[in-house]
């Protein structure tokens, strides 16, 4: 069984020329390929497998579509980003340059006070003016107004 030589005609008849075979598997095998029924579903499944390369080409190209607009989204923020932050930047510099000038402003518009009739005179001028503990200390203008008043 299976080991004998087979010859087989496709289609039968006298015309045909017959093809030798060394196995009965190798000739059910080109029966098989020969077959009506086989060869329309092996049509039916290069269509199918033609349809699924179609759509995954498709789907394909719709996700290198969707990825592009997603880097070109990304990239669109990633600048809304950069100039958010060359925007905060900007704004704390802004409100550092203000804080540093309304420190000066405010240095220049500070003020400390003594009483005047302090100290011995050395050498025709008051020495308590020399000694920084006699001094109140650098206030606001407003503070050494309301301290002024205070001993008034």
């Amino acid at each position: 069984k299976g080991s004998r030589p087979i010859l087989a005609k496709v289609p039968a008849g006298v015309s045909t020329t017959a093809q030798h075979f060394e196995t009965i598997e190798q000739a059910i095998a080109y029966l098989k390929k020969k077959d009506p029924a086989e060869l329309v579903r092996k049509q039916d499944a290069e269509r199918n497998a033609n349809v699924a390369v179609t759509m995954a080409s498709t789907n394909k190209d719709a996700a290198e579509a969707a990825v592009a607009a997603a880097n070109e989204d990304a990239t669109t923020k990633e600048e809304l980003v950069m100039q958010a932050k060359a925007g905060t930047k900007a704004a704390n510099d802004a409100a550092n340059a203000a804080k540093l000038s309304a420190d000066t402003v405010e240095s220049e518009f500070d003020c400390e006070w003594m009483f005047g009739d302090v100290g011995l005179e050395v050498m025709g001028f008051r020495a308590a003016k020399l000694n920084p503990v006699r001094w109140s200390g650098n206030l606001s203008i407003t503070e050494g107004l309301l301290q002024l008043q205070a001993v008034q």
